[in-house]
């Protein structure tokens, strides 16, 4: 399998994290709300709206965090 270039990682961890805490947390919240009946499809909703927020917020405020943790660091 062929791998992407080594410049392309951040954005990649941010695609898989901002799908995995989306996913995670909208299945969460609609669970809470709705319980088990009727999950998939508000889910599935409620996970692309989400998903559509966190990316944008990742990758914008990843390397703004990153600055902060290595400034509060030796």
């Amino acid at each position: 399998m062929k791998k992407l270039p080594r410049r392309h990682a951040p954005k990649l961890f941010a695609l898989f994290m901002a799908a995995c805490m989306s996913g995670l947390m909208s299945a969460l919240l609609t669970f809470i709300n709705i319980g088990v009946g009727a999950f998939p499809q508000p889910w599935l909703h409620n996970w692309g709206i989400a998903f559509c927020i966190a990316l944008p917020c990742i990758l914008v405020l990843a390397p703004i965090g990153q600055r902060v943790v290595a400034h509060l660091t030796e």
